[in-house]
């Protein structure tokens, strides 16, 4: 499918990776917001992780391979690290802060609902590194009540790091309508399926 309309949502990435920012995403299932951040990222130096619900452990084991493939550390990818506050304590000691790239950690609220630690984990590693580098970190999530709890909320420990955030919305008519030359049928198929770019 082709890629339509979130121009705006673009500018907010763009941006926040030139300033080197720290953006949530959050919105429903399937409204898109994978998709938003390959477009984003298909041109930029960047590490792209999308969270699984499973153990604690095999998700640093995941990240951790892609870290090391990133920085080009062997070391770290056949360390025994396998936490979270180990993890980023290290890549803190090892990254390059002056090289603009871009970290981006999908359905993060998988993290969290295996450790609720995790947001006080990152704001330590924003606080001591991430917001004086030129790495932008875009995180996102499709359980909004966790999102917003978590990440966005004022009892969240990242509360005021973030440099904007996106709650992604579905696409509207207008635009679902440049994917068929007749109009009636995309009507007909709008109120069908709605703004779900997936259903497409």
């Amino acid at each position: 499918m082709d890629f339509l309309n979130r121009e705006n949502e673009l500018n907010a990435l763009e941006q926040a990776f030139e300033q080197g920012g720290f953006l949530p995403i959050y919105g429903r299932r399937r409204v898109g917001k994978t998709r938003l951040i390959q477009e984003f990222i298909k041109d930029k130096d960047s590490v792209y992780y999308l969270a699984a619900q499973e153990p604690v452990n095999q998700q640093v084991r995941e990240f951790k391979k892609l870290m090391a493939s990133h920085i080009n550390d062997d070391y770290l990818e056949s360390s025994d690290i396998s936490d979270w506050k180990s993890l980023f304590t290290y890549l803190k000691q090892n990254m390059d802060p002056d090289r603009k790239s871009c970290i981006v950690i999908d359905e993060v609220t998988f993290i969290i609902r295996k450790n609720n630690s995790f947001p006080s984990y990152l704001q330590k590693f924003w606080d001591n590194f991430l917001k004086d580098s030129n790495t932008s970190l875009v995180l996102s999530g499709s359980l909004i009540g966790l999102m917003k709890e978590s990440i966005l909320s004022h009892s969240s420990p990242v509360y005021g790091r973030r440099t904007g955030q996106i709650n992604l919305k579905p696409l509207s008519i207008a635009h679902l309508a440049k994917l068929f030359d007749n109009f009636k049928q995309s009507i007909k198929l709008y109120s069908l399926l709605g703004g779900i770019p997936k259903y497409y």
